[in-house]
């Protein structure tokens, strides 16, 4: 651990400062469970995104090309959509400046780094509406937002419906909604 915080897992440190807020307030013993059970998880995608990174360096070829580098952008956006994704964490896993890699991926996606994980965000969001009957509360949590009602909002905004709305019409009628 350093003084900046925990290296490996740097959620760590903010989840200690949770489970201390969590620790003050009295909870329904099947909510923390699940909520530990939240957690562990939600630490294993950390840990694996990790090391993904870690093991798909592209330092290890300084030779890419610029699509090569959008295609590693690119997943790992796809990997770390769980966590907060930046231009600057982006552009230093690229091995890039933030200005050259904002540039880099307007020209070859024809949208800005932000939009794009927006979109994915927004993606995932529908397959987990769709696929599963995970709280919306949860669903908003995996894919980072800090505020179910914001991400509500969002989906909103880009979908044209509310995430229980989309739930219901992207279920076969009598089929548990789980909302």
């Amino acid at each position: 651990m350093t003084a900046a915080g925990n290296r490996i897992c740097p959620c760590v440190d903010r989840d200690a400062k949770e489970a201390q807020i969590l620790a003050d307030e009295p909870a329904h013993p099947g909510a923390v469970l699940a909520d530990a059970r939240g957690r562990r998880s939600h630490h294993q995608r950390q840990l694996l995104a990790e090391v993904t990174d870690l093991l798909s360096d592209p330092a290890a070829d300084p030779g890419l090309t610029a699509s090569d580098r959008i295609e590693t952008v690119r997943n790992s956006i796809e990997r770390n959509l769980h966590k907060s994704v930046t231009l600057e964490d982006a552009a230093e896993h690229a091995h890039v400046s933030p200005c050259y890699l904002s540039r880099l991926f307007h020209r070859q996606m024809e949208m800005t780094f932000i939009a794009c994980v927006k979109l994915r965000r927004i993606e995932r969001a529908k397959d987990l509406l769709s696929g599963s009957s995970l709280p919306i509360v949860n669903v908003a949590l995996d894919l980072a937002y800090q505020d179910a009602n914001y991400f509500c909002k969002a989906f909103k905004t880009e979908v044209g419906a509310s995430p229980p709305e989309f739930r219901r019409a992207s279920r076969p009628s009598g089929s548990p909604t789980g909302a």
